[in-house]
């Protein structure tokens, strides 16, 4: 009797697939075109474009038909690099443009209309030779994004000055820091950058012996969101060296988990994977490991050449 209500249950299963839908391309959708997906915003898709100085903000239903297409106007001739962050009923247009030898970093806000809902506000201003560069602004938010964060990043007689302002969710400035830290072109790698849900500012910074080595040292970096100082953790690699580093933040946990390929020897082949588990809370590593690749998924890896060589073109 099982067996029989088993199969008229599979007869009486009803088969779910995926359905990918497209929107169809635009007039104006040229070779050259620079594009940026904003997110969903009030219900609509909103997708950025950026043709020859001129900015707009295309409005998608959920069937990826076009809604509307709105001029950014707000936005100068020549804005030298635009980021969002989407909410659920709003998008914040962070924005970077020069004038003469300042370089002006802004912010607005749309609605999921495209419409501008708050009127340009300027966030930081820079003053730059005529020869420097003028992409210097980075935005970085928290998961929840109630953090937000613009840092610069100057160099400056062999030492990176940093200038980070930390903002809420409706953009009031919580704290400015101005620091400065050793870095030697060609040997210290930095990660990616990142804010948690707190303000802590986070990153990594690594060191090689020179610019064709693998990274020998490697320190997680933290900034608390009121200090004006940077607390660099040296991890222990056990004299192993590790190719690209990947840093994530678990803000359920409260933990920063960092993960490279390791080699354990310089000029050698992959070996397997290097995992480090931080703690926030109590500042010391919950686990560092590095984890061998055996020889059943280096076969299942490789597609030439010996098993020892499998992972070298991985990262």
């Amino acid at each position: 009797n099982i067996f029989v209500f088993f199969i008229l249950g599979l007869f009486s299963c009803r088969a779910m697939s995926q359905q990918i839908t497209y929107s169809q391309p635009e007039s104006d959708d040229i070779r050259t075109l620079d594009f940026e997906i904003v997110g969903k915003v009030s219900g609509n898709f909103l997708v950025y474009k950026s043709v020859r100085n001129k900015y707009t903000v295309s409005i998608y239903e959920n069937d990826m038909k076009l809604k509307d297409k709105v001029d950014l106007d707000f936005i100068p001739d020549k804005t030298i690099n635009v980021d969002f962050i989407a909410y659920s009923n709003f998008a914040y247009v962070i924005y970077q443009y020069q004038k003469r030898n300042i370089l002006h970093c802004m912010a607005a806000s749309i609605d999921g209309n495209g419409n501008l809902v708050k009127q340009p506000i300027e966030l930081d201003t820079t003053y730059i030779s005529f020869f420097a560069d003028n992409k210097i602004y980075s935005t970085i938010n928290s998961e929840d994004k109630s953090k937000i964060m613009i840092y610069k990043i100057q160099k400056k007689n062999d030492k990176y000055n940093f200038t980070t302002a930390l903002f809420d969710d409706s953009l009031r400035l919580l704290h400015i820091s101005r620091i400065a830290t050793p870095y030697e072109d060609r040997k210290d790698i930095f990660s990616d950058f990142f804010v948690d849900n707190s303000g802590n500012f986070v990153f990594t910074k690594g060191a090689k012996l020179n610019s064709r080595d693998y990274l020998q040292q490697l320190s997680l970096v933290t900034k608390a969101p009121m200090q004006n100082n940077f607390i660099q953790n040296d991890l222990n690699l056990s004299g192993n060296y590790l190719d690209d580093i990947k840093l994530k933040i678990d803000n359920v946990n409260g933990q920063y988990l960092i993960n490279s390929l390791f080699y354990n020897r310089r000029n050698g082949n992959i070996e397997g994977l290097y995992t480090a588990v931080w703690d926030k809370k109590n500042e010391k590593p919950v686990s560092e490991n590095f984890a061998q690749f055996n020889d059943t998924i280096r076969n299942e890896a490789k597609t030439e050449g010996g098993t020892r060589l499998a992972f070298n073109d991985y990262f």
